[in-house]
């Protein structure tokens, strides 16, 4: 029966790969502030204290770029400090990465990557580069990609754009690496670069590429790196509004929570789904959209997918425990206030960190968190004798697998479950909503 769960989950981690939200960076630190300080998650690899990455005061703006004229942005030289940070989803192994972001190019030179991929936990390992050089024509420039580091990336034709962009001017990038299966120099790697406005969809053809290489594919994703190259060939340029996705600009909502079956009070005993309905602000709080996704057993948090197409609005996330109707344990859950979501923003909530960020408190204490009931087996709302029935029912006929009226997810109906759901019957917990 362990067998049926991980086969469950593996279905909802894969049919939700296709939208992850790996890194958005708009650089809203102290301006002046070192790149590298602590609180800002980036980290220094190379180049040591020369011309260390620093916050600069004041965003890059860019029509229809969702992360336009957020923050600040930096600033990089020539030569100098090397810096990346890690992706919230740490092993892109399959289909596509997308790295977005905007570019305004101060000076150019003979030729030099500025940013790219790095391979999970590598600092050498640079997989998707986006390349530089000054045009013949003063004022003018090309951008280009490589894959790897072998030498002979730079000679496969077509790795450069026509040089028509200029220097001063601000652009939107997307680099986009693409595993491709049944060998290791056969991933692609492709340019987007636009000059006058974001398009919701990618096109149908890029800038440049795709183009295979002879180069070492990655065996994972796990980093964005900026680079500060070679004095001679590197440019001087600023660049803001990463963002690192599955999809060409993702529509996603970072969760956090826990379910008090599951959860000793730092992790989960396994992973499990969750559903969420995202609901009008007015009543009678209609659902306007709904996703699924596995949550993590040790961050407890889950991405869940909606459509670029999703009305720009305020909305009441409610969390249903588990995916699958007929397994369903949990008392759903609202959060305590609505929240503004729309397309290519589906916001961050965390339920885990205070009780009220349920509504009505609807929560319970494990250890130094919090977490949403469950017990419920039958759904009505409300644990109570019935609930209590149906599991001690189970329990004597020695019921197991993912079923409903197990609520520590050890596949077993036995006397811990019968111990919740009492507990939570005899204080007479229900679904509190607006």
């Amino acid at each position: 029966m362990k067998k049926i769960i991980l086969t469950l989950c593996f279905i909802v981690m894969s049919s939700g790969v296709f939208a992850q939200l790996a890194l958005d960076e708009n650089f809203d630190y102290t301006a002046a502030d070192s790149l590298g300080s602590l609180y800002t998650g980036w980290v220094s690899f190379s180049g040591g204290a020369t011309n260390r990455v620093t916050i600069a005061s004041g965003s890059l703006s860019f029509p229809g770029y969702l992360l336009s004229g957020i923050g600040n942005s930096v600033n990089l030289a020539a030569t100098g400090q090397d810096i990346y940070k890690n992706l919230t989803q740490d092993s892109i192994k399959s289909g596509s990465v997308y790295c977005s972001f905007l570019v305004r190019v101060d000076t150019a030179k003979n030729g030099d990557y500025f940013l790219a991929l790095l391979q999970s936990g590598s600092t050498t390992f640079y997989e998707g580069r986006v390349n530089l050089k000054k045009a013949v024509t003063t004022g003018l420039i090309s951008f280009g990609i490589t894959k790897g580091n072998a030498s002979t990336d730079l000679t496969i034709p077509g790795i450069w754009s026509d040089s028509i962009y200029t220097v001063g001017t601000t652009y939107a990038l997307v680099l986009k690496y693409t595993f491709v299966p049944g060998g290791t120099t056969n991933d692609q790697v492709s340019l987007y670069v636009f000059n006058s406005s974001f398009p919701a969809t990618e096109p149908g053809t890029a800038t440049v590429g795709p183009i295979t290489y002879l180069s070492q594919d990655a065996s994972a994703i796990g980093r964005v790196a900026l680079r500060q190259g070679t004095f001679a060939n590197a440019p001087a340029l600023g660049v803001d509004g990463i963002r690192v996705s599955t999809t060409w600009f993702t529509t996603a909502l970072n969760l956090k929570v826990a379910v008090q079956g599951l959860f000793n009070g730092t992790v989960h005993s396994i992973v499990d789904t969750m559903l969420v309905n995202l609901r009008s602000s007015v009543s009678p709080y209609p659902v306007i959209a709904s996703s699924y996704a596995a949550i993590d057993a040790t961050s407890l948090t889950g991405w869940f997918p909606f459509s670029n197409s999703l009305p720009a609005g305020n909305y009441y996330l409610e969390v249903k425990y588990r995916n699958l109707a007929s397994a369903r344990n949990g008392i759903n859950t609202w959060s305590a206030t609505t929240l503004a979501l729309g397309p290519y923003n589906a916001g961050v909530y965390n339920f885990t960190n205070a009780a009220g960020k349920a509504f009505g408190s609807n929560q319970v204490a494990v250890v130094s968190a919090f977490a949403t009931y469950n017990g419920d087996s039958n759904q009505d709302g409300t644990i109570d004798s019935g609930d209590l029935s149906d599991i001690d029912n189970a329990a004597v006929a020695g019921a197991s697998g993912y079923i409903n009226t197990d609520l520590n997810g050890d596949d077993f109906v036995d006397s811990g479950d019968l111990s919740l759901v009492d507990n939570n019957a005899a204080f007479g917990v229900f679904e509190v909503t607006p």
